[in-house]
């Protein structure tokens, strides 16, 4: 017997298939839905298992990426979402010479982001990070990003943009990525990670160039090496959680 969620709108059915065999030797599917469940109801509840646990939940429905960690100690949770690779429209101005804003297509790895809350209340403290891999395990490694307006702990600007507080803690999730994806990127914190990673090999010298590189071959972004963090997720978390 196999158990999966499916997710229509703003509602999620429990689909159960047994398979079983006939007389003949073939197989006898039944397969069964339950009632509709409202997504924001199915959530609360995934969200009060996993307190105080390191487990994997489904993906947000909100498409915003997956729950790859959560940790809790006291009044504090950190919250570790991970983004499949994806070509991503990335609004910013990185070009001296041009003041202009403008909109840059690029491909991005997995991209792995930790959330502090307080009373799960957000504290503007947000980590991102990069792998090749999807995580698996705690024990995964993490590496540095590419991105400006992120500084050597690899702890994102996250500037005077606030999230609504009146809503679910795995709502507030979505909300901080959406935040994230929309807001506009600079040359502050430049040389922090995205001067050094343009340093190694296979990699970008400036947005124009990774603009470029993604259009050719976007899987291009697997075949270059990220600078290594030396933690893994548990430790980053571990090491947020106590920040």
């Amino acid at each position: 017997m196999s158990t999966h969620f499916e997710i229509k709108g703003d509602l999620v059915y429990k689909i159960t298939k047994e398979v079983n065999a006939n007389s003949d030797g073939s197989e006898a599917i039944r397969e069964q839905k339950s009632a509709p469940v409202k997504v924001e109801d199915w959530m609360d509840t995934l969200w009060k298992q996993v307190v105080g646990t390191k487990v994997t939940i489904p993906a947000l429905p909100t498409g915003c990426g997956r729950i790859a960690g959560l940790m809790e100690k006291g009044d504090k949770t950190v919250v570790a979402v991970e983004l499949s690779p994806c070509v991503k429209n990335l609004r910013g101005k990185f070009n001296s010479n041009d003041g202009e804003e403008r909109y840059y297509k690029i491909s991005f790895p997995f991209i792995i982001i930790l959330i502090r809350f307080h009373k799960e209340e957000f504290e503007k403290m947000v980590y991102i990070y990069y792998r090749n891999q999807p995580l698996l395990l705690g024990e995964d490694m993490l590496f540095h990003s590419n991105l400006p307006n992120v500084d050597e702990n690899d702890q994102i600007c996250w500037g005077g943009s606030s999230i609504s507080s009146d809503c679910p803690l795995w709502k507030r999730v979505a909300q901080i990525w959406k935040r994230f994806w929309e807001s506009s990127f600079n040359m502050d914190l430049y040389s922090d990670n995205f001067e050094p990673s343009s340093e190694l090999e296979g990699h970008p010298k400036n947005f124009e160039e990774w603009e470029k590189m993604t259009k050719k071959s976007p899987e291009f972004i697997f075949k270059i090496n990220w600078r290594e963090t030396g933690k893994t997720l548990d430790q980053k978390l571990e090491e947020v959680l106590n920040a």
